[in-house]
């Protein structure tokens, strides 16, 4: 199969809004056409700062940043009989006499299980260079577009200390695009394997993934959250023993307790409970599937929510919600657009 060259690309920006953005020759063509004053080119692999030669005409640009034609696939490309060559190479080892006793015990010999171990490994390195790789990109464009704005000391914390959520809450005040951009080159490595994620029943709390994808969707409108809450019959405070009363409670009593804890921070916040009952069995829905408590909060707008979210004097009292429930969703939902609403 032949090897794919990534196609290198970038993004130019002015007074923080996102002039132009994709592959690097058409970039180039752009601002060609419409000039460089007071633009930062930045490179979408590495965040770094591009300096861009746009001189002659469109053709020359094109044939300087165009990138390179993907060389012919050897192995396609092999005419003459007899087996592909393996491209390996012949060379000493030194190793302890336990390593060579292991290795004689392991399937298919020493070479090919020296092999599979140095692939494992680079797989695994691979992995961690790319989330690092992607962490250092973020903060190069961050500070080449958002060095001098306020926020910026956190928003660093935030991004090294691994905390999207927390980051994107910190950029609500920053022009949208920068933070946008920021984000999505924190995103550039793979995501973490399937095995990392909590398993079904425990859908207690907002991870920072999904945080940040509630910010990356451009919100700017207020927001209804609806809240599905199944309750324990016991509340379960092992996770924060400070906050559990002297004798047991529900899972009812729990929640209520959270609530009353959580409305002065989410009025403070410019939000609002709009519903609070009880439910049931779903009328369509999977069988045997069932929610005690419907929630409805109304916040602001997402910056609203993700700094109400942040608020540590709010978080203090989180751990009665987490005692209350067994399982829970929350889903964000919006106005629909006035074309789309019933006059």
């Amino acid at each position: 199969m032949p090897h794919v060259h990534p196609v290198p690309s970038a993004s130019a920006f002015v007074d923080g809004r996102l002039l132009v953005s994709g592959p690097l020759a058409e970039v180039a063509l752009t601002l060609h056409r419409t000039g460089t004053d007071g633009v930062i080119v930045l490179d979408d692999a590495t965040g770094r700062t591009l300096d861009l030669d746009l001189r002659g005409e469109p053709e020359a640009i094109l044939a300087r940043y165009a990138p390179p034609a993907a060389p012919a696939d050897a192995e396609a490309s092999r005419t003459g009989p007899g087996r592909p060559k393996l491209g390996v190479v012949a060379r000493e080892v030194t190793l302890l006499p336990r390593h060579w006793d292991w290795l004689a015990t392991q399937r298919g010999g020493a070479s090919v299980t020296l092999r599979r171990l140095i692939d494992e490994t680079r797989r695994s390195a691979s992995a961690t260079d790319r989330r690092t790789a992607a962490r250092d990109a973020a903060y190069r464009a961050m500070a080449t577009l958002a060095g001098n704005l306020p926020g910026f000391e956190e928003a660093s914390r935030r991004l090294f200390a691994g905390d999207p959520a927390g980051l994107a809450a910190v950029m609500d005040a920053w022009p949208r695009d920068v933070a946008r951009h920021v984000l999505g080159l924190l995103d550039g490595h793979d995501p973490e394997p399937a095995a990392s994620a909590p398993p079904p029943g425990t859908h207690l709390t907002v991870t920072p993934e999904a945080g940040a994808t509630l910010f990356r969707r451009g919100l700017d409108t207020p927001v209804t959250m609806v809240n599905l809450l199944r309750l324990r019959e016991t509340a379960d405070y092992s996770a924060d023993p400070e906050l559990a009363p002297p004798q047991p409670i529900s899972g009812a009593e729990a929640l209520q307790r959270y609530i009353d804890h959580t409305l002065p921070f989410l009025t403070a916040s410019g939000g609002e409970l709009v519903l609070l009952g009880a439910a049931g069995p779903w009328l369509i829905g999977p069988p045997g599937e069932r929610w005690d408590v419907v929630m409805v909060v109304r916040q602001s707008s997402i910056g609203a929510f993700l700094a109400f979210n942040e608020d540590a004097a709010y978080l203090a009292g989180i751990g009665h919600r987490t005692a209350a429930l067994a399982d829970s969703r929350l889903l964000p939902v919006t106005d629909l657009p006035a074309d789309m609403t019933p006059a």
